[in-house]
């Protein structure tokens, strides 16, 4: 083990002096071979946590990270700190992965970033066995809980690896999850010695607000001049980007739209005008945020009601991360919980119109029972099916979701960016053939002067991007060139892959409720039921805390009320007296137990509907009980 301190490495490669609170007693955790599970809100630091040790320990700490971005980032940032650093994902080759691998087995480097997905992968596995390593970080550790908002299946294997690497402490760190989740992923994980460490999810900083303004562009332009600073607007959907980003240029303000369909040149770009400030209010859809670290954020708006208040509390939470004054407001209609709802319906349909849809695919593809596919299938292949109208995309997404859980299938997002390139005939023929098409003469040239002869014996992955920029060439004709040689098979071009697809695990069957796991896809909607109801209740209720009502979400007990947020400042009060609707509900119940609709009919303070959503928050909460029809004070164990 290096035997310099935590804090000696926190100054030489950081240059802070001081750790944020509980950063140093989740290293020293940590350092002690604990298994450890972190809950730092956005912003908190959880980096460190990890780097710090793996720094420490001998060997290398592989890092499980969701995102291709987000860990290219990580292991930018730790390079520039003169820490050795790699990762290993699909936009690399095949040579320049093993490449890496070879170099980590050797010890030249102390991190390793990948995603879930590659512990599946045989010849990784192959490799493990090879390497030293010191530690294991989960990053996004939420994901492996199907409690949790962002449960994704792959990091279930994260468990198999856990085996294989029984005496390697492991550190799991998170942004948000609540106390199921966070037993959840305890449990999966295998953890011994456990300790759990948390920060509050309080953000002082932060003022959040809802508004119920019927006209919500007349309120957004008043917020964003009262507001001054860059920000963020995140939209449910792509169309919606632009809709706004056009609205808000036109009227002087700068804005661009961003979402997931966009390259990742044009992403990259928008990214670097934001943080540069030359573009002061990105509207987007949840494919911005992950990894990406502005400080002086001022404003977060939620032009719709997100599905959860995981997804919400992590997206406001990229405001004020300078712990300066900033706001955090959701737009709020009744029809966005119609919405939301119908979307997880859509989500996850009935078991026969899943096998209905399920046969459509299969039928498509041509497909017979008992039978696979044995290469991947692009998402494109579908647009004929779709054209036609026998399935909506949303059918369609639904159903490859739920064959994807049920094991059938493996959708693979991942994309390559690299397009591959072998010249089939021999110099002598190609300078003939060059001599007959002259204007393909200087492509040739360009590829052999960047790669080499090494292009007449193996296919060699290249970036038409790079050479496009590198020669100022007109990319589309480069291309055509490229398409025509092949055509004459001079050449042959394998195009980059730029979309996801579908690999079949299992043979067609006929599908019922035990083989496509039906009681897991039930658990999962009603816990997307269960989640988008706190959400609803966070929106819509109007005498409670805002920041309270968060905490409480993710378990902690005796939250106190924020004094900012627009509740506590009373834009919703029911009235002005001595004692609040809530207050007034409470005496009426302390008087003995009454029926629901009785209290419904004595309030004074407020109207019907006002007291229906106060009594259903103080049964929420614990304070008062529901028994069949009746309402009385809960007892205190």
């Amino acid at each position: 083990m290096n035997v310099r301190k935590p804090h000696q490495i926190l100054k030489q490669y950081w240059g802070y002096e001081n750790f944020r609170e509980p950063q140093y007693s989740i290293i020293e955790s940590v350092l002690n071979h604990h298994d450890t599970l972190a809950l730092l809100p956005t912003g908190g630091g959880k980096s460190i946590c990890f780097q710090i040790p793996g720094i420490i320990f001998e060997g290398v700490t592989l890092v499980i990270s969701p995102l291709i971005a987000l860990m290219q980032d990580q292991v930018e940032n730790l390079t520039k700190r003169n820490i050795s650093a790699t990762f290993i994902n699909s936009t690399l080759t095949h040579y320049e992965q093993r490449y890496r691998l070879e170099g980590v087995k050797k010890g030249f480097f102390k991190f390793l970033y990948l995603s879930p997905e590659r512990l599946q992968n045989d010849e990784f596995l192959g490799y493990l066995n090879e390497f030293h390593i010191g530690l294991l970080a989960i990053d996004e550790a939420h994901c492996i809980s199907q409690w949790g908002y962002n449960f994704r299946p792959d990091y279930l294997k994260i468990a198999d690896v856990r085996t294989l690497l029984e005496n390697v402490p492991c550190i799991a760190l998170t942004a948000s999850a609540t106390p199921q989740v966070q037993k959840d992923i305890c449990e999966k994980l295998h953890f011994k010695n456990s300790q759990i460490f948390k920060k509050s999810f309080y953000r002082q900083n932060i003022q959040y607000v809802v508004l119920y303004d019927e006209n919500q562009y007349d309120k957004l332009f008043e917020i964003l001049n009262k507001v001054q600073g860059t920000g963020l607007i995140y939209v449910r959907s792509r169309k919606k980007t632009f809709e706004i980003a056009d609205l808000l240029v036109k009227n002087g303000i700068s804005s661009e739209p961003y979402h997931g369909g966009l390259s990742s040149e044009i992403k990259n770009q928008i990214q670097k005008r934001w943080l540069n400030n030359e573009t002061r209010i990105i509207v987007c859809t949840n494919a911005f945020g992950m990894g990406i670290d502005k400080p002086d954020v001022r404003l977060v708006i939620h032009w719709e009601m997100p599905p959860d208040l995981e997804s919400y509390y992590q997206e406001a939470g990229r405001a004020g991360r300078d712990e300066k004054k900033s706001f955090a407001i959701l737009f709020y209609k009744p029809l966005d919980a119609q919405n939301q709802y119908q979307q997880i319906l859509n989500q996850f349909p009935d078991f026969d119109l899943f096998k209905k849809n399920a046969n459509l695919i299969y039928d498509y593809l041509k497909i017979p029972l008992l039978e696979k596919p044995f290469h991947s299938i692009p998402l494109s292949s579908f647009s004929n099916l779709l054209n036609t109208k026998i399935l909506s995309i949303v059918n369609l997404k639904s159903t490859l979701k739920i064959l994807e859980l049920a094991e059938f299938i493996k959708i693979d997002d991942s994309t390559d960016h690299y397009s591959k390139l072998k010249i089939l005939v021999s110099p002598d023929i190609l300078h003939e053939f060059l001599r007959k098409y002259p204007s393909c003469d200087p492509y040739i040239e360009i590829l052999l002067r960047e790669i080499g002869g090494e292009l007449f014996t193996n296919h060699f992955p290249f970036s038409i991007r790079d050479i496009v920029i590198k020669h100022s060439l007109n990319e589309k004709e480069f291309i055509q060139k490229l398409n025509f040689l092949h055509q004459y098979k001079i050449i042959e071009f394998i195009p980059a892959n730029q979309e996801s697809k579908i690999e079949f695990i299992k043979p067609r069957e006929n599908f019922h409720l035990e083989n496509c796991q039906w009681e897991k896809i039930i658990f999962l909607k009603e816990q997307a039921l269960f989640r988008l109801k706190f959400m609803i209740k966070y929106a819509e209720y109007k005498q409670v805390c805002r920041s309270k009502s968060i905490l409480e979400y993710f378990g902690e007990e005796n939250a106190q009320n924020c004094g900012k947020c627009d509740v506590c400042l009373g834009r919703h009060k029911v009235n002005s007296h001595s004692y609040t609707l809530e207050e007034e509900i409470l005496q009426i119940v302390q008087e003995g137990e009454i029926q629901y609709q009785k209290i419904i009919q004595k309030v004074k303070k407020g109207n019907p509907e006002e007291a229906k959503v106060v009594l259903r928050n103080l049964i929420d909460r614990n304070i008062l009980e529901l028994d069949k029809f009746n309402v009385k004070l809960k007892k205190k164990k």
